[in-house]
């Protein structure tokens, strides 16, 4: 039976309970369409339009790939047809944040042509879709807040493990991008959620590629202002999936690694932060065969349970191991090793054996484990 006939049936069965839900989801929704951006930020900076931006260059590679989306993958031909629709609008999006790009960098073994050609596309997208920031044309899917923020912190990751410096055209198109960003960062009416470090994290990656102290001020403003909203004492993502907990825990180590190398005050800020994040992290990890984490709650779409699913880890080995498969530790390998950094040291006596907190309960009795989710 699927998914979709238990799901109806439910429905069915429960006619109070499910209007009431769609009641709630409704009201939420119209809540955040009329009061969205309640924006502390927006319009202390302003876009500009330079006169004199410097020519995007670039060259057609000759590649066949295929490019993984959120529900669907793509064939290309040497270019990426970008403005390609799709019935997915998740497909669309994760074509526009350049997630296929890390995809394929985070190979156990990467060839030089494919970056190339990542590269090149990266070139090609700022050079087709800048000139609507300039004008004003933003409404799509592309110039979505996350989208942009994942766009912005891909393009990042992507110069560092080629171990290259971002071309100054490229440069100068994130500065206003980046503006953008601030201007609609997603403060919701009475609410917040996860995107919101996602902003910030962007911000502060875009403060290191164009060397903008207020983009790094606004970055570390958002987060210490955010961030214990979303987390628990015990370093759970409060929205309740395992998945989500992962990602977002990561994000924030992103942003612990590259402050530390630039030995910024704020590193030992955000090791505090990862350090109890690594608790609730920890928590769904599992030593069942094949099995690396519990998955509770929404699957992200930006990058898959396998791909990010040896991130733990980092907390208790001193180098970070490769895997066979695309994967962040691949991805942050390659990067560490670029920077010849050696910072990571493992973490101690983070996860008691059996853990409480408020939602989340982990009990184990010899081989076996139980994971329960008190919902309100």
């Amino acid at each position: 039976m699927s998914e979709f006939t238990l799901f109806i049936k439910w429905t069915l069965r429960n006619p109070l309970n499910s209007l009431f839900y769609y009641f709630k989801k409704i009201n939420s929704i119209i809540k955040k369409k009329l009061f969205k951006n309640n924006n502390p930020y927006k319009n202390q900076l302003l876009i500009k339009d330079v006169d004199k931006l410097d020519k995007i260059s670039y060259q057609k590679i000759n590649i066949s790939k295929i490019i993984h989306l959120a529900g669907s993958k793509i064939k290309v031909k040497d270019n990426i047809n970008w403005r390609r629709k799709f019935k997915d609008s998740e497909d669309e999006e994760r074509l526009h944040r350049f997630s296929w790009g890390i995809d394929i960098a985070s190979q156990n073994k990467i060839k030089k042509r494919e970056l190339d050609w990542i590269e090149n596309e990266i070139l090609r997208w700022y050079d087709i879709f800048y000139i609507e920031i300039i004008n004003n044309k933003t409404k799509s899917l592309k110039w979505e807040p996350y989208t942009v923020s994942e766009r912005i912190s891909n393009i990042y990751l992507f110069y560092k493990i080629i171990k290259k410096e971002i071309p100054n055209s490229l440069k100068q198109r994130i500065n206003n991008e980046a503006i953008f960003l601030i201007n609609n960062l997603e403060f919701f009416y009475q609410s917040i959620n996860n995107h919101i470090i996602n902003n910030s994290r962007a911000l502060y990656f875009a403060s290191q590629i164009c060397n903008n102290k207020k983009f790094e001020k606004i970055s570390i403003n958002i987060f210490k202002s955010t961030i214990n909203k979303l987390i628990t004492k015990n370093g759970f993502l409060r929205e309740g999936s395992s998945h989500y907990q992962f990602i977002f825990h990561r994000w924030i180590f992103e942003i612990f690694y590259f402050s530390q190398l630039q030995k910024n005050n704020y590193s030992e800020y955000l090791g505090k932060i990862s350090n109890k994040l690594f608790n609730g992290t920890l928590f769904f990890t599992t030593k069942t065969p094949n099995v690396s984490f519990q998955l509770f709650g929404d699957i992200s779409p930006d990058f898959t349970p396998k791909w990010i699913m040896d991130f733990p880890k980092v907390c208790y080995s001193k180098k970070i191991n490769r895997t066979k498969y695309n994967s962040w530790n691949n991805l942050f390998d390659t990067i560490n090793k670029n920077n010849k950094s050696k910072f990571f040291q493992p973490y101690k006596n983070l996860v008691k054996k059996n853990i409480k907190s408020p939602g989340w309960f982990k009990f184990k009795k010899f081989d076996h484990e139980m994971i329960f989710r008190l919902n309100d």
